[in-house]
């Protein structure tokens, strides 16, 4: 996914999900990224999801933005060596958040 912001440092995206958010799919190339271009900010990108979110289950990829999940955020899973990333904040309103190998970069 690439978020443009057309040279508005001040432009914003919300998502919002009524049920669960699920980023990348299983296996070592099935990471995917957000991508931020022409001014866009990881400050300035929210995620609302109403149940759990999974960020790269197998690993790798980056994430961006700010997660609000009802249900837990989970970020890559035990086992994986690959290195998940996340420009942004990730919280849950009711369970846990769980990183493994995830680098937090915090806007």
């Amino acid at each position: 996914l690439t978020l443009d912001a057309q040279g508005d440092p001040n432009a914003v995206w919300v998502f919002q999900s009524a049920s669960g958010l699920t980023v990348g799919i299983a296996g070592p190339t099935g990471a995917k990224s957000v991508i931020l271009i022409n001014g866009a900010l990881p400050k300035n990108v929210f995620w609302y999801v109403g149940s759990a979110a999974t960020i790269n289950a197998a690993g790798g990829g980056v994430m961006v933005g700010t997660i609000i999940a009802n249900s837990g955020v989970t970020f890559s899973t035990a086992g994986n060596a690959v290195q998940t990333v996340l420009n942004g904040r990730a919280l849950s309103l009711i369970a846990s958040v769980t990183m493994v190998n995830t680098t937090v970069n915090v806007p």
